[in-house]
């Protein structure tokens, strides 16, 4: 179905965005992987700039999600929003796995 429609399909995902934005807390991975999608389903139909903005998008709940398991991990926060991407990514011996599973996706 969502081949045919393309547009459907990202109208379809934004209500899941949408939930995610109500539903916050232990969403962070869907937001990421739908907001991914949208960009995937834009750039099917040639919206490239959109289509950057969703992936642009996709990180930050990515972001939240290692910041909210560093925390219950006892781990620090100090200057987190200024962290880049890449800096963030790199292996720490206190990451558990679901921080490390975090890490992969980002």
């Amino acid at each position: 179905m969502f081949r045919e429609d393309i547009g459907g399909a990202v109208e379809q995902f934004s209500y899941a965005v949408d939930l995610c934005k109500e539903f916050p807390l232990g969403n962070e991975r869907s937001m990421a992987s739908t907001l991914f999608t949208i960009g995937c389903c834009l750039q099917q139909v040639q919206k490239s700039a959109e289509a950057g903005d969703a992936f642009l998008k996709s990180v930050e709940p990515l972001r939240k999600a290692i910041a909210n398991e560093m925390s219950h991990n006892n781990q620090s926060l100090e200057n987190f929003d200024s962290i880049s991407n890449d800096k963030l990514v790199q292996p720490s011996i206190f990451d558990n796995d679901t921080i490390k599973e975090l890490k992969s996706i980002l």
